[in-house]
């Protein structure tokens, strides 16, 4: 009888405790999502299982580099009434709404507590913000400008590239410091000259 008890525990543990894989991290997932969907919930682990499985990720990244590609097709000269014109915005559309309910599953199947702690998913949920501002301000360049951004979202999904970013901003207090003392030389080496060769 103990060990059933037991058993049932670890059971109910486990259920109450998913795990899930994130940037080769495991975090444990815990709490209500939405407000509404607990752990022993059906439909959220469902979004469990989709969002953590490597073939979820690939499509993501193949759906990121397919934007990329039609981002890039945008030129200023183009005519707004051609048909390149309709077809990059429709795709601007479906990038967006797919973006969108990614997100959307993420937060749902982790829980906002969860997705918003990570400050990857913040700058990956930030730019699926500017991309849906970008369609509902279409009159602001700025704001279809920073769709720009997008391709950032590769670095969330890849631990390669975001080793070198987090490299590159750990360097940056390092790089201004070497620029302050190349400017110092610069600065050196323009008195001098101006004072042996001004005349």
């Amino acid at each position: 009888m103990l060990n059933r008890e037991k058993q049932e525990e670890k059971d109910t543990d486990i259920r109450r405790e998913r795990y899930f894989r994130q940037n080769n991290q495991t975090m444990v997932m815990e709490g209500v999502s939405l407000g509404c969907l607990d752990t022993d919930n059906a439909f959220r682990k469902g979004l469990f299982d989709v969002v953590d499985h490597d073939w979820f990720e690939a499509f993501v990244i193949f759906l990121i580099f397919a934007n990329c590609v039609f981002l890039a097709m945008e030129t200023p000269g183009l005519d707004s009434e051609s048909d390149l014109a309709r077809v990059l915005e429709i795709t601007d559309i479906v990038f967006t709404v797919l973006f969108a309910v990614e997100a959307a599953m993420k937060i749902t199947a982790w829980g906002a507590g969860v997705y918003f702690n990570n400050n990857w998913n913040n700058l990956d949920f930030a730019i699926v913000l500017v991309s849906i501002l970008a369609l509902v301000l279409p009159d602001f360049t700025a704001v279809r400008a920073l769709r720009a951004f997008r391709p950032l979202r590769v670095v969330v999904r890849s631990k390669s590239i975001k080793v070198v970013v987090q490299a590159l901003f750990y360097a940056l207090p390092n790089i201004a410091n070497v620029a302050m003392l190349t400017l110092l030389f610069y600065l050196i080496f323009a008195i001098l000259g101006v004072s042996l060769y001004k005349g």
